[in-house]
């Protein structure tokens, strides 16, 4: 009898039950299937999530079942799949169950092609070592947001680095599955971190992550020469325990087998089943088209958990972790509990701008890592006088200025009351009466018209 054995080193996952990160080398495009069976024989398979591209997800049948399973999938867009592991680790904080989280951080299966691809971006960066030959260069950056997210949320324990490798045939793509392409065995080896251990700056997260991927690429050198992982001395406990589980792949197989017969069975001979199988197809396909699939239309009607800043009156500042459907009522009386503040003399305020208290943090636009300022609602003192409010504009007043009549300086008055002309006024029919000649002392000269009249004598008039 003739199956895939799983041998299993390193550090011990029995009956565990905490929150952990897990990174794997991505030898295959189906490894995240043999972690299954790593997953299975601890009795943890159930707090697994995976994350992988997008494509996958949008496969019939198959797709369906693994959204269902609530995976993540990336679209391999920074900006979209940044706000969808938010999303994602928020869903699962609500919940309130263990998450083992698995990442490819090499991003993609190795093969010829891949590896010098890989090997030529590694040479490009600042901590680059040597070229690699058993595994890929790992991609930092999603690595880091989803380890900073993860810790930020409190829902990591460890980091799980795991190194998976094959003895004999594996397959490569889905089509090996179809063919019965599968392992003589499966190695996996386990290293565990603290996430104590870590650092905190993404800069040094990046140095750790690439360290490990230095051991790992040693590792997987020295057990494809001799096929074994070391420490060495877990390997026939767990050969041991993979015979304990024969009974169980048996039962396992008769029990799917029949179920497979049965509902094919009933596919065939019944119209109901028939109506519900299209339902259920039909229903898939158009949260496909409009909800980009099931899991993101769950992801959007769940209420979103997320942390929001409160400042208080002595300007300290309480971090709540709070859901965006949370009323202001409910913040104010978290608030109350917090600092003693009676709920019904709190103003909440975002922007200057008061908040109802029937509202939603959704209904009032609140997102992620947004501040409000709480406020007294002060009772006495005197009458605030009310502002004149115009429906019209004032109209400006005309300030009127003292000008002095400069026509005046051309005509002197004698004590007898007789009036002198100082000047002559221009005689033309272009200027008129009122404007008057320059006196000059041998000619009399108008700016306007340039009417010039000359003279030995200065006329006195």
């Amino acid at each position: 009898d003739s199956f895939t054995w799983v041998v299993v080193t390193g550090d011990d996952l029995t009956n565990d039950k905490k929150r952990s990160l897990i990174i794997l080398n991505h030898r295959t495009r189906l490894d995240w299937m043999f972690v299954w069976m790593l997953h299975s024989r601890y009795k943890i398979l159930k707090q697994l999530k995976i994350v992988l591209k997008a494509e996958l997800k949008r496969v019939p049948f198959l797709g369906w079942s693994i959204q269902h399973a609530g995976y993540l999938f990336l679209e391999r867009i920074w900006t979209k799949d940044q706000q969808k592991m938010k999303s994602v680790i928020s869903y699962y904080k609500s919940c309130q169950t263990p998450l083992s989280l698995l990442i490819f951080p090499e991003g993609t299966n190795l093969n010829d092609e891949t590896r010098i691809k890989s090997n030529n971006y590694a040479s490009k960066q600042t901590n680059y070592n040597r070229p690699y030959d058993y595994c890929l260069h790992p991609h930092t950056t999603g690595f880091t947001y989803l380890l900073n997210t993860m810790r930020s949320d409190d829902m990591i324990d460890n980091i799980d680095d795991v190194t998976i490798g094959y003895e004999g045939d594996f397959p490569i793509t889905e089509f090996d599955l179809l063919k019965g392409v599968f392992p003589s065995v499966v190695h996996f080896h386990v290293k565990r971190y603290s996430i104590n251990d870590l650092p905190q700056e993404d800069e040094k997260i990046g140095e750790w992550l690439q360290n490990c991927w230095d051991e790992k690429e040693n590792r997987l050198k020295k057990f494809y020469m001799t096929k074994q992982f070391d420490p060495l001395s877990n390997t026939f406990k767990n050969r041991k325990k993979e015979s304990n589980i024969r009974f169980q792949r048996r039962l396992a197989m008769i029990l799917w087998t029949l179920f497979v017969l049965f509902w094919s069975y009933c596919l065939i001979a019944y119209i109901k089943i028939k109506m519900y199988v299209f339902i259920v197809c039909l229903f898939h396909l158009v949260l496909e088209v409009f909800a980009n699939g099931i899991i993101d239309f769950v992801y959007k009607i769940n209420p979103r958990v997320m942390q929001i800043y409160v400042r208080t009156l002595d300007d300290r500042t309480l971090t709540l972790n709070v859901q965006s459907e949370d009323t202001i009522n409910e913040i104010k009386e978290i608030v109350e509990q917090r600092e003693g503040i009676p709920a019904d003399e709190q103003r909440l305020t975002l922007g200057g701008i008061s908040l109802d208290d029937e509202l939603t943090l959704n209904e009032c636009h609140i997102e992620e890592e947004s501040t409000l300022y709480v406020l007294l609602d002060l009772e006495g003192g005197g009458k605030k006088r009310k502002k004149k409010s115009y429906n019209t504009p004032k109209k400006n007043k005309h300030k009127r200025k003292k000008v002095k009549l400069t026509v005046l300086k051309y005509y002197k008055v004698e004590d007898t009351g007789k009036i002198h002309r100082l000047r002559r006024e221009c005689p033309s029919k272009q200027c008129g009466a009122g404007v008057f000649m320059a006196a000059h002392h041998d000619r009399n000269y108008c700016g306007k018209c340039c009417v010039t009249y000359m003279f030995t004598k200065r006329e006195e008039n």
